[in-house]
């Protein structure tokens, strides 16, 4: 019986059913053009039941619509350009025809570079209109310097509108170039609208710190060091007669004045060498590597425990600069994070290592090493035990 008066209820409302007492017709379209993606509204009578869904017909093209009281809504679909006739099919039943635009989608329009010149990294506006796809929330938009997806470099959106665009000069050759603006597949191109200034030749003045372990964090100060958009290469000594050895993860601040690496595994005392987009920057100074210190086991708690136990490991020496140790139990790596140490005021924490005791490992005592750019630490002991 509950079932049966909420199935009368929802058709009292028009909701489950699309049956109607009459042919459906319409009366007013808003708007009555637009281009692919617009929200449309159509008026009238006998156009659905309440949250019903039917189908709207710009011309042989088709949409879905929803019912809301005596409105269908809906959304003009990805068609061609043109005059169209709107009906609406209800269950089966078209409605009577109403005339429809559908506007062609506008193509972007490039107008004023700010600046027109700039070295690589500078940020350039483009102003101009239609950079974005009317009716849809989000348009996928692409910026090249110069002409063509293939013969053009990509540039990085900083920030977009409807009729700016903000974008960092790519590391590209110095000279005139032409700008192109992709949005959603409709180009608009520049040509010579942008020139792109030689960067000065880089200088190095001064490292800091000037010497240190593996893995310490330096900062290489000096002039026309690069930016954000160039390819920064440091390296460092790799001993008499040794290639160099290179830094990774170089990163250009501070207006191209100072770049910030870490000295790699394997560098030995010697010059320190940088070049920026290919340029070799005057001036090479002398960091002087110290080696890494030995670390040094002096508590691991519990010191028994089956595997996949959390234990923690004091000692001396657990990290040098950037380099974070490594646990091995019996030659097996462990998961393992590092904490380093701190204090404040009289409460002091002394550095440690969580690690899990790794699977492999047979029952009985195993040998723990903590390994720190390659150097290890003295053996201490574990006691594997069976699972409980």
């Amino acid at each position: 019986m509950r079932q049966r008066m909420l199935a009368l209820a929802l058709v009292s409302f028009g909701i489950g059913s699309t049956a109607l007492a009459g042919a459906p017709a319409i009366e007013t379209i808003i708007p009555a053009e637009g281009y692919p993606g617009t929200p449309v509204k159509i008026s009238g009578t006998n156009l659905g039941l309440l949250l019903s869904r039917v189908t709207v017909k710009f011309g042989e093209a088709e949409s879905a619509g929803v019912v809301w009281g005596k409105q269908v809504y809906t959304n003009v679909p990805h068609m061609p350009a043109g005059d169209v006739d709107l009906s609406v099919l209800v269950g089966g039943v078209a409605s009577n025809a109403l005339p429809f635009r559908v506007k062609d989608l506008p193509s972007p329009a490039i107008g004023e570079i700010d600046p027109a010149s700039g070295r690589p990294g500078t940020v350039a506006y483009i102003h101009g209109e239609n950079f974005a796809t009317p009716a849809l929330r989000g348009s996928f938009v692409k910026v090249y310097f110069g002409v063509g997806a293939t013969d053009a470099t990509r540039a990085q959106i900083l920030y977009r509108s409807l009729d700016v665009i903000a974008v960092g000069v790519p590391n590209i050759a110095p000279g005139r170039t032409a700008i192109t603006v992709d949005v959603d597949g409709r180009v608009a191109e520049k040509p010579d609208a942008f020139e792109v200034i030689a960067p000065p030749p880089p200088i190095v003045d001064s490292i800091a710190p000037d010497l240190g372990t593996a893995g310490t964090r330096i900062a290489i100060r000096g002039k026309n060091l690069g930016s954000v958009v160039s390819k920064i290469e440091v390296s460092f000594s790799g001993g008499e007669g040794a290639e160099p050895v290179p830094a990774t993860a170089s990163t250009v601040a501070f207006w191209g004045t100072v770049i910030f690496t870490t000295v790699p595994a394997g560098a030995q005392t010697g010059p320190v060498k940088v070049t920026v987009d290919g340029v070799e920057a005057a001036g090479a100074p002398i960091f002087t590597v110290v080696e890494i210190p030995a670390p040094a086991i002096s508590e691991i708690t519990p010191a028994e425990g089956p595997i996949g136990t959390k234990v923690l490991i004091k000692g001396e020496n657990l990290s040098a600069g950037a380099l974070l140790p490594q646990v091995f139990f019996g030659g097996v790596k462990a998961f393992s994070v590092y904490f380093p140490g701190w204090s404040w005021g009289p409460i002091r924490h002394e550095p440690m290592i969580a690690a899990i005791v790794p699977r492999g490992l047979a029952p009985g005592a195993v040998d723990v090493v903590v390994s720190v750019g390659g150097v290890a630490s003295a053996p201490a002991m574990f006691n594997v035990t069976l699972s409980r």
